[in-house]
Parts: C-alpha cells; sequence; structure tokens
C-alpha cells in the first residue's frame, strides 16, 4: 500500500468516527425528546453537506492536493462541532442533581473565590475586554492550530486533533451528565444589584437554559438556542489546551501558543461561569484524548506536512502577483494622468 493509499485509509477512519460520533449525539439528542427547526436543520445540515460535496470531487479531479487534508480536517471538526451541541442537550436531560454544592465547597477548599476574581476582572476594564476577545477565539485557534499542523507536521497530527478532540467531547459530556453544574451566582441565588457591581446580567444565558431544560421546556431547538451548556468539566479549557499540545513540538509558536491558551483559560470563569474545579479537572480529561490520539496516528507517522508544496508555489507565484499589482498600479496611474490632461 502507497503513502497516499495510506493517507486515505486513515481519513476515512476518522470520518468514520466523527459520522459514528455525530449519529450517537442525534439518536441521543431524539430519545430524550429534542427536535430542531426546520430551518437551522437545512442551515446545519447544507454547510456538511456541500463542503463534503465539493471535498470529494475536488478529491476526484485532484487526488493528492495538499490542501484536501486540511479542507478535511476542518470540516471534520465541523461535525465533530454539530455533535457537541446535540450531546450536550441530550445530557441535560440525565436527571441528576445539581453538583454546584460540591463544586463550590471544591473551590473554598482550594482558596479560589469566584466574587474576588470577577470583581478584579470589572475594575480592569481593558483586562476583561482582552479575556472577552480571548473566550469567542477558540474556535479561531482551533482552525489556525489545524493550518499549522497542516503545513508543518502532516495529515497525522491534523488527525490527531480530531480524535483528541472527539475523546474530550464524549467524556466531557458524559461527566455533565453525572455531575451537571450551573454557576456560583446562580446556585447563590445573588442579587441583581450584586452582579451587576461584578459586571454580570441577571438571568439569561447558559445557566437559565440548562434549568429550563432540567426543568421539562425549551425541546424546541433552534438558531436562537444557547448552544454552550457544558459546565462541568470545562469544554473551552479542555479544547484549548488540546491546542496548545497539539502544537507544542512547533517550537516557534510555543510562546504564542501558550499566551492564547492561558487566555482562554483565564477567561472561562467569568466568560463561561466556571467553577474553578471546572477548570481542574480539564487536564485529565486532555491527557485521556491525546493518549487515544496518539495510539490510533503516533507521532512516527508524522511528516514535512505541506509546507513544502506551499513554499514552492509562493515562489512560483508570488513574483506573478506582484508583477499584476504592479501593471494595475500602472493602468490606474496612467488612467488618472489622462484624465488630468
Amino acid at each position: 500500500m502507497t503513502e497516499c493509499d495510506h493517507s486515505k485509509t486513515d481519513n476515512r477512519n476518522v470520518w468514520l468516527f466523527c459520522a459514528g460520533l455525530l449519529a450517537v449525539a442525534v439518536t441521543l439528542f431524539t430519545v430524550t425528546g429534542f427536535h430542531v427547526a426546520l430551518n437551522t436543520c437545512i442551515v446545519l445540515g447544507s454547510a456538511l453537506f456541500v463542503g463534503g460535496l465539493v471535498t470529494a470531487l475536488l478529491a476526484q479531479t485532484m487526488p493528492g492536493w495538499p490542501p484536501l487534508l486540511l479542507i478535511n480536517a476542518h470540516l471534520q471538526q465541523m461535525t465533530i462541532g454539530l455533535a457537541i451541541m446535540l450531546l450536550e442537550y441530550a445530557a441535560s436531560q440525565s436527571g441528576r442533581p445539581l453538583f454546584d454544592s460540591v463544586a463550590l465547597r471544591s473551590d473554598q477548599a482550594l482558596g479560589y473565590d469566584w466574587k474576588i476574581y470577577l470583581g478584579f476582572l470589572h475594575s480592569h476594564p481593558q483586562l476583561s475586554a482582552v479575556l472577552d476577545v480571548a473566550y469567542d477565539s477558540l474556535g479561531l485557534q482551533m482552525s489556525l492550530v489545524l493550518v499549522a499542523l497542516w503545513l508543518w507536521r502532516g495529515s497525522a497530527s491534523l488527525h490527531r486533533v480530531v480524535i483528541g478532540n472527539g475523546v474530550i467531547l464524549l467524556i466531557t459530556t458524559a461527566a455533565f451528565a453525572l455531575w451537571p453544574v450551573t454557576t456560583a451566582w446562580v446556585h447563590l441565588h445573588s442579587s441583581a444589584a450584586e452582579l451587576h457591581g461584578l459586571g454580570l446580567r441577571a438571568g439569561g444565558g447558559w445557566p437559565d437554559q440548562l434549568l429550563l431544560l432540567r426543568n421539562g421546556a425549551g425541546f424546541d431547538v433552534n438558531s436562537g438556542s444557547n448552544f454552550a451548556i457544558i459546565g462541568f468539566p470545562s469544554y473551552h479549557t479542555a479544547a484549548a489546551i488540546l491546542m496548545l499540545v497539539s502544537t507544542w513540538p512547533l517550537r516557534v509558536l510555543r510562546p504564542a501558543a501558550v499566551a492564547w491558551t492561558g487566555l482562554i483559560v483565564a477567561a472561562t470563569p467569568y466568560n463561561g461561569g466556571h467553577y474553578l474545579v471546572d477548570l481542574i479537572c480539564a487536564p485529565p480529561v486532555v491527557a485521556v484524548g491525546v493518549v487515544v490520539a496518539g495510539r490510533c496516528f503516533p507521532k512516527s507517522a508524522d511528516t514535512v506536512g505541506a509546507w513544502p508544496w506551499f513554499h514552492a508555489l509562493l515562489l512560483a507565484e508570488t513574483p506573478r502577483l506582484f508583477g499584476q499589482l504592479a501593471n494595475m498600479a500602472g493602468s490606474i496611474t496612467f488612467r488618472s494622468s489622462v484624465r488630468r490632461e
């Protein structure tokens, strides 16, 4: 079997994993009584269908084209993202009692006071603004990590990210089904005035969505629903750490990766409403995901990635591109001079 055949087989196996994960998510989502609005189904289904169709056509017409690996990895991550949305809703129907009192006591035993931390961030609006951006940048981080691995580490590293992310999803949703939590301020019934003093809004957000679901309402899911209701352990933290671990072999990216991941994790108690224990329990989850993914696609299978192809493309196309830009600039200058005359 050639290297190209191995790559196709590996990619097919990863797609089988993603499809199986999505099938489990759809089944549990349906069994627990949820249903999605038709327009939302069309939007989500169309994105995956069109992406898959384009990828299949490219694979037939341009087999071995390096960007196909990157496109595939993004589509696989999209599939897992859809599975996350469905599984977390199904997990909300476990019927297990809320775990907030235990989580809060654990935080207190560790010396963490959520009011002090949130008050500190609220008194430093510039830092708070940076953390707002960082928290919302997880999707961008994932995408850029895939690009970096595609360029310098090859297909096996991309497969590890996808498999690791899928394993993390399974563990976090299963744990959340067993030990559901909201937030400290929801659990303690903090007043609107107190929340305002900490830069928080009273009501709304994912905790209210979770409580609504636990009370037997909100089963009509649409594009306006909150799709981020996993509390314990923090999926946001686990996914960010997975991205850091995945890029660790790329030394030139380590400082930026550490800083970016650190900002995302620091933002999670405020923007995601997490307990400290939610964050602490994320690294063991990542460790399991990394081990499983590493067994499936060992690092010994890593290659030089697509950089030689991309570098050659740059060398070939950059002079032509600059030539076209120069011609355009010259044409614009000529037209301007003619008009002035």
